[in-house]
């Protein structure tokens, strides 16, 4: 009997050892330098966006978590996944896939390739309404479909789609009940 409650109190240390393990390598990897880079800017006040690695142990997956949205604009919750991926990539973190959730619920998907892409243009000054009329277009479904085709033919037509599309993802990963 005092082998087994010896035994089950050493795994019960080891699991909160490894439970521990992983909070922290989350938080310092990913968590902390996305949140440091959210509070920077006051405009995200509005907006709560964690970062997490996929089940948490996946390192190669990044799951950015839109947790609540109060007060902002389509333009806030575009800047602040386009500053996450600048402070991702300016600390050189690489990711396969980016799951795009809200309160734990995937809604798109980005390659990783994408959202370095975003992150380096980002941190060298490109025209963020750029970056979110190209956005729509790099987004899948959760089944790995696009979510948005590109588009063809004028300039003024494929920007108007482009713009309409950029909506439509941020209404759809910010959810239904969201009031912009």
């Amino acid at each position: 009997m005092r082998n087994w409650l010896r035994a089950a109190g050493g795994a019960a240390a080891l699991a909160l050892l490894a439970a521990a393990g992983t909070y922290l390598l989350n938080h310092g990897l990913v968590g902390r330098p996305v949140a440091a880079a959210l509070r920077e800017d006051p405009r995200n006040s509005g907006f709560e966006l964690s970062a997490r690695f996929g089940s948490y142990f996946l390192t190669r997956t990044l799951v950015l978590d839109l947790r609540s949205v109060d007060e902002a604009s389509p333009a806030d919750l575009w800047r602040g996944l386009f500053q996450s991926a600048a402070a991702l990539d300016e600390r050189g973190r690489s990711f396969d896939i980016v799951v795009l959730a809200r309160q734990g619920e995937e809604i798109f998907r980005l390659p990783g390739q994408e959202f370095a892409w975003f992150g380096t243009q980002y941190r060298a000054g490109a025209n963020p309404l750029y970056l979110i009329r190209k956005l729509p277009s790099k987004l899948r479904h959760p089944n790995g479909m696009p979510a948005y085709g590109e588009w063809a033919g004028g300039w003024l037509g494929v920007l108007n789609q482009e713009l309409s599309d950029a909506n439509d993802a941020v209404r759809t990963w910010a959810g239904a009940g969201v009031g912009f």
